[in-house]
């Protein structure tokens, strides 16, 4: 997960706004194991708070067939 996360966190922290930033934080707090459910689509998310957040990691990532940076 911190590698996941870690280079989504690089590429995108810049752009983030205070508020962008406050959720990101909230999201690291978040358990490893429900984190990776969400991200790799296993899990529903429980809280639409993150879900925006979870779908752009996703997309950065690739995963689900979205365009984005590999993995």
């Amino acid at each position: 997960m911190d590698a996941l996360v870690g280079r989504f966190a690089e590429a995108n922290l810049p752009k983030f706004d205070d508020e962008g930033l406050s959720c990101f934080e909230r999201l690291l707090a978040i358990a490893d194991p429900t984190l990776q459910a969400w991200i790799f689509d296993k899990e529903p998310i429980e809280t639409s708070e993150f879900k925006n957040l979870v779908d752009e990691i996703r997309m950065f990532h690739g995963l689900d067939g979205a365009t984005g940076v590999s993995a």
